[in-house]
């Protein structure tokens, strides 16, 4: 037995580094995923086309909704191996506990949310300056601020912090016990007909944008805040037994 304190700040940051070296596969999946998105976004959304009798518009919609989105499951699915077994056992490298593993991985995960949302936002402007070489016609773009960039920079980040938040709590909730994530399935699947049977869509609707639809942006960060963390001290209670080992 070590006479030695070890801090819990240098152990996450142990933790933390450990986890970077470990599992740069899924940076090179990353890498893979948003190639693929940009790929599927020059084919364009949507197409618009307006005859006329001495000419006629043309119009096509192009969205980095394919790259975010492919981002967002590539987060999501790791996140969700991060709270399998295998990965939880990485941990006995360290003399760790639950409360430094669940701090090192919030770490990680959030570091991985900055990385998607950076590279995300460096391939959509890929896309805009691809768009702009192939087509010689007037190309209509939204004209963003240095500020604009920066908001949408930190909202998108705060965005996929929230997904990640989700994934780590059901995550945690299948690795707590397999009854609880079934009957939590049946309860939700349930749950999602009534609402529909009854119109909850519009219910669904709000929910979704009561994220989406915020135009305060000091707001919009005190809610992926509050929901976040709340989902962290979800997966943190779902854990408690599973202390890892020195």
């Amino acid at each position: 037995m070590s006479l030695t304190e070890v801090s819990l700040i240098d152990n996450v940051k142990k933790q933390i580094r450990y986890k970077i070296k470990s599992y740069t596969g899924i940076f090179h999946a990353l890498v893979i995923l948003q190639i693929l998105g940009l790929f599927l976004s020059t084919i364009g959304e949507g197409s618009m086309s307006e005859p006329g009798t001495y000419f006629s518009i043309s119009v096509d919609y192009f969205t980095s909704g394919v790259v975010v989105g492919m981002t967002a499951f590539w987060l999501f699915i790791n996140t969700l191996l991060i709270t399998t077994k295998a990965y939880r056992e990485d941990d006995f490298t360290f003399i760790t506990s639950r409360l430094s593993r669940l701090w090192a991985n919030i770490g990680f995960v959030f570091l991985l949310s900055v990385i998607g949302a950076v590279s995300a936002h460096l391939v959509i402007n890929v896309l805009k300056v691809y768009l702009i070489i192939q087509n010689d016609e007037l190309i209509m773009s939204n004209s963003l601020s240095l500020l604009s960039v920066i908001t949408g920079l930190l909202g998108l980040i705060g965005y996929f912090i929230l997904v990640s938040a989700i994934a780590y709590t059901i995550g945690s909730i299948i690795q707590r016990s397999k009854v609880i994530a079934i009957v939590a399935s049946i309860s939700l699947i349930i749950l999602g007909n009534i609402m529909i049977r009854f119109q909850g869509q519009e219910l669904i609707a709000q929910g979704i944008f009561f994220f989406i639809r915020e135009p305060n942006f000091a707001l919009f960060c005190i809610k992926i805040i509050v929901t976040s963390s709340l989902l962290f001290l979800v997966s943190w209670m779902m854990s408690k037994n599973q202390e890892v080992q020195a």
